[in-house]
């Protein structure tokens, strides 16, 4: 104790290693207790000799050295004691243990250090000891992989210098080099080297002549086989070794020989993309030869139909390979006609531009190039065909004048054919060039999807077993209206009739309980499934749970909620023969005759219609002026009767504006997020509370939604726009909305199918949607809009309209470049005319003000394809304006083309 006071460490050990087994222990335990005692800051406050001479008591009290490493491993990862245990050095990257360990561990004997060795061998930043011990004592080094990972670690950032000595500025290379355990250790890191060091440190050991480069490259090609090889940073530096190394690169191109094909084969089964990019960098870092490029050429053409930059990879190989003249040309025939499939048009016009290239340069293929580039005149892209027009052009005299192998036709006749899948727009100048273009000249008809006849839902269902089938759908997450109304039905049905065996069938329904969602959904029918069974239905099932909701479902879980609690009242009381506001639509729209002929066997039965039952079929029921409907519904007695009668003579709730006053000068944030301040309908017809909270102002549904879209738009089938404007989605472009983003796009056709009129909100929700990148989400846009235009219901100049306001103008909610993507997609169903109003109503908007949106040239390119198809005419002037301009940017050319097809002329 006296030489711990006075911070002696060497006296410390040495007294005791005197000592007996159970002396140690006893002063290890005393030790243990004191330094407890002193934890954080009053353990600091010792002299630090005192501190590193308590420790090393501490420490050489162990009973034993294997006892010994564990302590010292757990007192280095101690967060009191860590500072006096290890040190680290930030500038050298160094670590190792205080000099106090070594000063007690010079006392023990050889074996005892050899113990400690294995007892440490794992620990990072007792690394240097153990190396200290190994090359004092001789004994053989853990293989463990902790210990080779720590010894490559500490030759790569130069160790402790004071524990092992090495050169000054000594590189990685020289100290394995110098080191006496590269002989021993260095074999089994060569097992798997990439999987201890980087590749940078595997080149300065080949550098070093440590590890053989025949056996580097056979490493590196073995790695491309396992499609280990995705970082580029370290394998450059193996990559720049054989690279400089001429027989290195000769065992490389030894390997492509033998292996080039199979390994393009592993390439096509490959769907990572970060794979593929590596593995196709490979190539390009150890190239093969052309020649064995070549020899797996038709290979390539499989790759054209693949991820972008592994179809590029493939045309630039392909077009390296003609050039060279090591492929057949009916491959480049083929190159084009597998790209032209693709919706990529830089790979198109790349590809173009070769064959104009190689024609120029090889006038004698001429022929075959220039048939290979007509391939492109069907192209739906405008731009494209446009480029293959001008390479033909260019190239037409020489492509005459050759005579190509196996061509029958002359190239004018096979051109001028070929020119017939032009657009209009080049119609003329391809009649310049051909001869007289044959079109058909048959009357323009727009071709628009059929208006779907009303789909009639089927009878009630007639059994028990019926309807435990179509409850288990609805638990398992149907989202079909009509499965949950039916099943809504069946319960409260065939519980008057026979509550005892409908419970029966039920049996197999219950035996797991559904997840909850946040809002009211139909899944919340397992509250009438409880009653039903005669178990005690869990009230906290009708009730709000969300965090954000305020304590409240939305206003149609609202209403839901209020038709699930009277069905499990009907179920308990046996009372209900049927429901009132099952729908006898699919969009959930209800006969007025078939609930005139409910209430009346209502009347007849004596029984009350409930109230959220009735106001549902009220929001449901199809206005109509049938004389002997309206007069049986007047004939109805009670308050449900007269009620129904006012609705129906009414013609239903009236319609709420959702058109913002000067909605041009608000900004588009605003327009997206606060269209649910507008004001609602004033009327005199009464609904239910439940029902009624629906169409209050400044009502929003901001709920987790992906699960009741389709019964939201179902719970108001002839107010869509009400729908479409009180939905509140908080950004479309957020990252955590995009999930309910994409379940409100795909919900749009239904929502496009339902009734009531198209306003200023529905038509937002389809621009909104028209920035779907997504081809799923896209193809629900355009079928919504192609929806409304049969039915009469699109405005196509509002529509565009609101592009520009959410685009260029405004909060970038949508992509102008995507919109005419959507747009020219639409127009490739023959729907020209549809996509030339939203055309008008767009452009004056984007050709105002300087400078003119990026790709309002592309607009104009479609523009003047519809209205050359569905023959439009009049004026835009501000087209007229941009067409009067100097220059021939494609803006202004394709602005004089729009100008002369609308004044029924061709230029």
């Amino acid at each position: 104790m006296d030489r711990i006071v006075a911070g002696d460490v060497a006296g410390v050990g040495r007294a005791m290693i005197k000592l007996t087994p159970a002396q140690r222990a006893g002063h290890a335990e005393t030790l243990a207790e004191f330094r407890t005692a002193l934890l954080c800051h009053k353990w600091e406050k010792l002299p630090q000799p005192e501190r590193f001479a308590r420790l090393a008591a501490e420490f050489a009290a162990q009973p034993d050295p294997s006892r010994a490493g564990k302590w010292l491993t757990r007192m280095e990862n101690h967060y009191c004691q860590k500072a006096d245990i290890s040190w680290e050095d930030d500038k050298n990257k160094t670590a190792g243990p205080h000099r106090w360990v070594v000063e007690v561990v010079d006392h023990w004997t050889a074996e005892q250090q050899t113990e400690l060795v294995a007892a440490i061998d794992s620990a990072r930043k007792l690394f240097p000891l153990a190396d200290y011990l190994i090359r004092r004592t001789g004994c053989p080094p853990p293989t463990s992989h902790p210990f080779l990972l720590n010894w490559l670690s500490a030759r790569w950032y130069g160790g402790d210098p004071d524990l092992v000595p090495n050169p000054p500025g000594a590189t990685f290379g020289e100290r394995m080099r110098n080191d006496p355990l590269t002989p021993v250790l260095l074999p089994i890191v060569e097992t798997k080297p990439y999987y201890f060091m980087s590749d940078s440190a595997q080149a300065e050991l080949i550098e070093a002549g440590l590890i053989s480069g025949d056996y580097v490259v056979d490493l590196i090609f073995r790695r491309v086989d396992n499609g280990d090889l995705c970082s580029p940073q370290g394998d450059k530096a193996l990559v720049r070794l054989i690279a400089d190394d001429p027989r290195w690169r000769a065992l490389a191109a030894a390997y492509w020989s033998e292996r080039l094909q199979e390994w393009l084969e592993q390439v096509r089964q490959t769907s990572e993309r970060s794979v593929l990019r590596r593995r196709l960098e490979m190539v390009d870092d150890m190239p093969p030869t052309l020649a064995q490029h070549a020899a797996v050429g038709r290979d390539y053409l499989t790759f054209l139909d693949l991820w972008v930059p592994v179809a590029e990879y493939a045309r630039v190989r392909l077009a390296e390979l003609d050039e060279a003249g090591l492929i057949e040309p009916e491959l480049v025939t083929e190159t084009t006609r597998r790209l032209l499939r693709r919706a990529d048009k830089k790979l198109i016009r790349a590809h173009l531009t070769w064959l104009d290239r190689t024609a120029r340069r090889d006038p004698a293929r001429a022929g075959q190039l220039v048939r290979s580039a007509a391939l492109a005149f069907g192209h739906p892209d405008i731009a494209v065909q446009e480029q293959a027009l001008k390479m033909v052009a260019r190239h037409l005299d020489a492509a005459s004048a050759a005579k190509q192998v196996g061509a029958d036709e002359p190239i004018r006749a096979v051109l001028q054919a070929a020119a017939d899948r032009l657009t209009p727009a080049l119609s003329a100048q391809a009649a310049d060039l051909f001869g007289s273009v044959v079109r058909r000249d048959e009357p323009y008809v727009e071709t628009l999807p059929l208006v779907r006849a009303p789909a009639a839902v089927p009878e009630p269902l007639g059994t028990p077993a019926e309807v435990a089938e179509q409850v288990a759908a609805v638990l398992a997450g149907s989202q079909d209206i009509v499965v949950f109304e039916q099943a809504l039905d069946g319960l409260v049905r065939h519980s008057a009739r026979n509550r005892a065996g409908l419970a029966a069938a039920l049996v197999p329904v219950v035996r797991r309980v559904p997840g909850r969602p946040s809002d009211c959904t139909p899944v919340h029918l397992w509250v009438v499934v409880q009653t039903v069974t005669g178990e005690v239905p869990d009230d906290d099932w009708l009730v709000a749970r969300c965090c954000c909701c305020r304590g409240e479902f939305s206003p149609p879980g609202q209403l839901l909620a209020a038709r699930i609690r009277e069905a499990a009242g009907a179920v308990r009381a046996g009372d209900l023969p049927y429901l009132l506001a099952v729908p006898t639509d699919a969009t959930g729209a209800l006969d007025a005759a078939v609930l005139v002929e409910r209430l009346t066997g209502y009347a007849e039965r004596g029984i009350a219609a409930r109230s959220a039952d009735l106001g549902q079929a009220l929001l449901r029921v199809i206005p109509t002026t049938d004389a002997r409907v309206l007069g049986a519904a007047d004939r109805l007695p009670g308050d449900a009767g007269r009620q129904l009668s006012s609705w129906l003579r009414a013609g239903g709730y009236p319609h709420q504006p959702s058109t913002p006053d000067d909605w041009e000068k608000i900004s588009a944030f605003n327009i997206v997020h606060n269209l649910i301040d507008l004001p609602g309908a004033v009327t005199d017809l009464q609904l239910p509370a439940d029902a009624e909270r629906l169409f209050r102002t400044g009502t929003r549904w901001d709920r987790q939604c992906r699960n009741q879209l389709a019964a939201w738009v179902a719970t108001l089938p002839h107010h869509r726009d009400r729908v479409a404007n009180c939905y509140y989605d908080y950004s479309a472009r957020e990252p955590y909305t995009e999930r309910d983003r994409r379940a409100w796009m795909r919900l749009l056709p239904q929502l496009a199918e339902s009734g009531g009129p198209a306003d200023f909100a529905l038509h937002l929700r389809l621009a909104l949607a028209m920035d779907a990148d997504r081809p799923r989400e896209r193809a629900a846009a355009i079928d919504a809009i192609l929806v409304l235009a049969a039915r009469g219901d699109l405005n196509g100049e509002l529509l565009g309209r609101q592009i520009v306001k959410l685009g260029p103008e405004g909060y970038s909610f949508v992509t102008l470049s995507r919109a005419i993507e959507t747009l020219r997609e639409m127009a490739a169903t023959g729907a020209y005319a549809t996509v030339w109003s939203v055309c008008r109503g767009a452009l004056p908007g984007l050709l105002e003000g300087e400078p003119v949106a990026r790709g309002v040239g592309r607009l104009l390119t479609l523009a003047v394809e519809c209205v050359l198809r569905c023959g439009a005419s009049g004026e835009i002037p501000q087209v007229t304006t941009v067409a009067a301009r100097r220059g021939s940017s494609e803006l202004v050319k394709s602005a004089r083309a729009l100008v002369a097809a609308l004044a029924g002329t061709r230029r």
